[in-house]
C-alpha cells in the first residue's frame, strides 16, 4: 500500500477553503529556507507555510518548541487583509488553535492554568 498523501498534497490557499473552514492536525514541521519560514505538514497531506503572523497565533496557543505544535489541531478559514503595495483587500489563511496546549509546556510556553483553589488569603 501507498500513503498518497504526498502525491496530492500542495500548499492550502483560500481557493481550498472556499467549501468553508476545516480542521487539520500538524503532522510534521519543517524549515523552507527558500521562504524564510516554518512549513506546517498537516494529516491530509496539504501544506501550510507558517508566516509569521501563523507563527505568533501558534506561539500563544502552545508555545515557542515546534515538538509542542506537534498533534495539535488548527483550524483554517479564509481571511482578508489589506495589501498597501496595490492598495486592495486580499485573501489569505487564517489559522486558529483548536487543541489546547499540552500538559507538559516546553521552553517560553504558555503559563500553566492557574488553581484558585489556593489562595494566599487566610480567613483567620
Amino acid at each position: 500500500m501507498v500513503d498518497m498523501r504526498k502525491y496530492g498534497g500542495g500548499a492550502i490557499r483560500p481557493d481550498d477553503l472556499r467549501d468553508g473552514p476545516r480542521v487539520e492536525k500538524i503532522i510534521e514541521i519543517s524549515e523552507n529556507e527558500t521562504h524564510n519560514c516554518a512549513v506546517l505538514h498537516l494529516a491530509s497531506g496539504d501544506q501550510l507555510f507558517c508566516w509569521a503572523s501563523t507563527a505568533r497565533v501558534l506561539n500563544r496557543a502552545w508555545g515557542f518548541d515546534s515538538d509542542d505544535w506537534l498533534d495539535q489541531e488548527i483550524e483554517l478559514s479564509i481571511g482578508t487583509y489589506h495589501d498597501k503595495k496595490s492598495d486592495t483587500e486580499k485573501e489569505m489563511v487564517l489559522v486558529r488553535a483548536i487543541s489546547p496546549p499540552k500538559a507538559e509546556v516546553g521552553s517560553g510556553g504558555p503559563p500553566a492554568p492557574r488553581n484558585d483553589d489556593m489562595n494566599d488569603e487566610s480567613p483567620f
